[in-house]
């Protein structure tokens, strides 16, 4: 049959269902490559020949026999006639070429060959009017993904436009055992039209149809060609059941604006809840480009028990990023993050963040140097607190200057910042700090390595404090404090090195002294960025422990560890650090769970294990030398090849470490992938939280069939998270595709 698809060896079993991405604008394309060959050829004897028409296109052509008839002024090729036109060739049993009509004809056999890999074949071909026009019988294409295209016949015309009829198309694989089968999908239409000028292929009284069964009709659909790589259409849909929305469904529509612009509209539709509309532009400039989101609906207020209170109202968000280049060294950029209320993304399945920034910036590197100036603005969507007591950081300026190397290698710092917080309640703080240094590396003659450096931190403080409602006073006072701190540190490291057989180890000895006073802090001044302190290995040797200038890590100490490794070839390794710092007394700048606050700190240690591709381990804790208990515990491993990987993440905390905690914080996350066959992939997750009172947070289930024209995601979440209208539920949904199609 002439509308029967082309068939290849190495094809699938036919138990095996197999489909994959269809593409029609491949298949327009190789058409129009068939229906546009240039065949010149002139009077020549017989054997081979060449001749041209462009001299940077020459034609070669090779027959077993070539005549050439005076009288009717034509030339035939006749037998394994092969015919080279740049990178295309075209094979037939017979080819013809009349000088007077300008008409090529081919037969028997047809054949070409595109140099993508992709393989036309044909009955018979015609071309003529300067190849601008013709027609091929039998038409049947097999392209370089293994797509195929047949149809009884094809014409063109006008030189910019192909009608292909009984038509059928398919990217998925035969049966290997028996090609006839029909294949897992494919398309049949009446007609396909490619229209080079408007860049579309259309199908007119197309069938769709699964294992040869038809399943859809329609009188027209179309997509764009292979010449369009953006083009206005729908994306893959999903579907969704659960208790809050029902049945629901998303249903992505691209929008192509211009070259540079893009938008993407998502209506969510559902039987229980009010329409939501979200979009995604994406616009490119010269400079930069932005890209924002946001979404909106209308919803009703409810309470903490989920029951609905008030009257309706608009529910949405919008955030967006944006980086632009002003000349090599400086750019400028963008971070907007908003949302009507504190439940919204998390209900809408849009993030889980609980606090959301907004930044502006200017920013340059020039060399060692850099300078930034921001602009921070926050909303916290944590229930209790207050959002008139959250600060806005404008400005927020940063400068960090390196010097070359001296003679003996030594380098000056200068470090300076300046930032102003302003809040509608509370305490507001300008703060100007400088911190200038100078570091000398020294290497010894055995391997060893030292570094000194000396330091001088100078901050000052302006405080406004604003009184807060029903709060007897304001925990700060207004005025103007002070600090001045200077610091020297020691460091030294001797890494050494030995083989052992193929499995090389190294032992790293390291210490350092850091010398400063503990007066370099002051209860006056607010604790704005240095809440949050994360004692760990990475911090060990720093001056400054706390992770931002409002408080100073003071006193003396003495910090000291070892770090050993194994390396072993093929990438294979082991590694394991363990520290502690000594202080000559308490300092009540840090808190009790910190690790930091008694003269003997906690110890850190880490361990990072990788011996080969199905294996890693990420350890890191915090032991509590007087009661030997870890106060922080946390493992991250994999294990296990790709078509069975499972990864476990374990975190437990000790409850010292949070303010107003009633115990420890405990919880662990499986993640798992099973390939199940060729097509089919299982994956699972599950978070735990281990604590008293602990129980279920999350679990997902999916199901993924997926081939060469086929993705099919079927998936189950439970979340039992509860926080107003966000309540436990199981939502239960699939998503598909049919290359090319969507």
């Amino acid at each position: 049959m002439a509308d029967r698809l082309p068939a290849v060896t190495g094809g699938r079993r036919c138990s095996a269902p197999s489909l994959r991405r269809i593409d029609g604008r491949r298949l327009a394309r190789a058409v129009l490559v068939l229906l546009c060959v240039l065949l010149v050829a002139a009077p020549v004897p017989s054997g081979r020949a060449q001749v041209s028409q462009d001299t940077s296109q020459p034609v070669l052509l090779s027959a077993d026999s070539m005549t050439y008839d005076e009288g009717l002024q034509t030339v035939i090729a006749r037998g394994n006639v092969e015919i080279t036109q740049g990178p295309r060739t075209l094979l037939a049993d017979t080819v013809t070429y009349n000088q007077q009509t300008e008409v090529v004809t081919a037969s028997g056999n047809v054949a070409l060959m595109e140099p993508t890999g992709d393989v036309l074949f044909a009955d018979y071909l015609e071309l003529k009017e300067e190849f601008r026009n013709g027609a091929i019988q039998g038409i049947r294409a097999l392209l370089s993904d293994n797509s195929r295209m047949a149809a009884s016949s094809a014409r063109r015309r006008d030189g910019n436009r192909t009608v292909m009829r009984k038509a059928v198309y398919s990217p998925c694989n035969l049966c290997a055992e028996d090609p006839s089968r029909a294949p897992l999908w494919q398309v049949r239409a009446q007609r396909i039209v490619h229209d080079q000028e408007e860049k579309e292929i259309s199908y007119r009284n197309a069938t769709f149809d699964v294992y040869g069964v038809p399943v859809l009709y329609t009188p027209y659909f179309a997509h764009p060609d292979p010449s369009v790589e953006r083009k206005t259409g729908f994306l893959p849909p999903v579907f969704r059941q659960n208790s809050y929305f029902g049945t629901n469904a998303q249903m992505p529509y691209y929008i192509v604006l211009d070259d540079q612009t893009d938008l993407t509209l998502t209506p969510w539709l559902s039987t229980e809840q009010a329409p939501q509309l979200y979009g995604e532009a994406r616009r490119r400039f010269s400079t930069g480009e932005v890209v924002a989101d946001g979404s909106i609906t209308r919803g009703t207020e409810r309470d903490d028990n989920n029951n609905e209170v008030g009257s309706e109202r608009w529910r949405g968000h919008v955030r967006g990023v944006g980086r632009f280049r002003i000349d090599p060294e400086w750019r400028w950029g963008f971070n907007l993050f908003r949302t009507s209320d504190d439940t919204y993304l998390k209900r809408y399945d849009i993030s889980n963040l609980d606090t959301l920034t907004s930044r502006a910036f200017i920013e340059g590197v020039d060399y060692r140097n850099y300078a930034v100036a921001n602009a921070y603005s926050f909303q916290d969507l944590r229930s209790g607190v207050d959002d008139d007591q959250i600060p806005v950081i404008l400005p927020d300026l940063r400068y960090e200057w390196q010097s070359d190397a001296g003679d003996y290698g030594g380098r000056y710092t200068v470090d300076a910042s300046m930032v102003a917080l302003t809040r509608n309640e509370g305490t507001d703080t300008r703060r100007l700090a400088v911190n200038g240094g100078w570091q000398l590396p020294y290497t010894g003659p055995m391997g060893d390595i030292y570094r000194v450096r000396a330091e001088l931190q100078g901050a000052v403080y302006w405080l406004d404090a604003q009184p807060i409602p029903g709060s007897a006073s304001s925990v700060n006072d207004s005025g103007t404090y002070g600090r001045l701190v200077p610091a020297l540190t020691f460091d030294w490291r001797w890494p050494l090195v030995r083989q052992i057989g193929n499995v090389r180890q190294v032992l790293e000895p390291i210490a350092g002294i850091v010398l400063t006073p503990y007066s370099g802090s002051n209860s006056l001044i607010p604790n704005e960025d240095s809440q949050d302190v994360e004692f760990d290995t990475t911090n060990l040797f720093e001056t400054n422990r706390f992770p931002g200038l409002d408080r100073w890590d003071g006193g003396p100490r003495f910090n000291y560890g070892v770090r050993t490794g194994l390396y072993w070839p093929e990438s294979g390794y082991g590694e394991f650090f363990i520290g502690q710092s000594i202080r000559n007394g308490e300092d009540y700048e840090f808190d009790e769970g910190s690790g930091l606050r008694t003269q003997v700190s906690d110890i850190v240690m880490s361990t990072n294990l990788a011996p080969n591709k199905y294996f890693d381990l990420l350890w890191r804790a915090r032991l509590d030398p007087r009661g030997m208990n870890l106060r922080r515990n946390e493992i991250i491993a994999g294990a296990g090849p790709d078509a069975f990987r499972v990864n476990v993440s374990y975190a437990k905390l000790d409850d010292t470490q949070f303010q107003g905690s009633t115990g420890d914080r405990e919880a662990v996350q499986v993640q798992g992938n099973l390939r199940i066959s060729k097509y089919w992939t299982a994956t699972a997750a599950h978070l735990q939280d281990l604590g008293e009172d602990g129980g279920s947070l999350y679990t997902n289930l999916g199901l993924r069939y997926t081939d060469e024209c086929f993705d099919l995601l079927l998936f189950a979440d439970t979340s039992y998270f509860r926080n107003r209208d966000i309540q436990p539920e199981t939502t239960f949904g699939f998503r598909f595709r049919l290359a090319n199609l969507n």
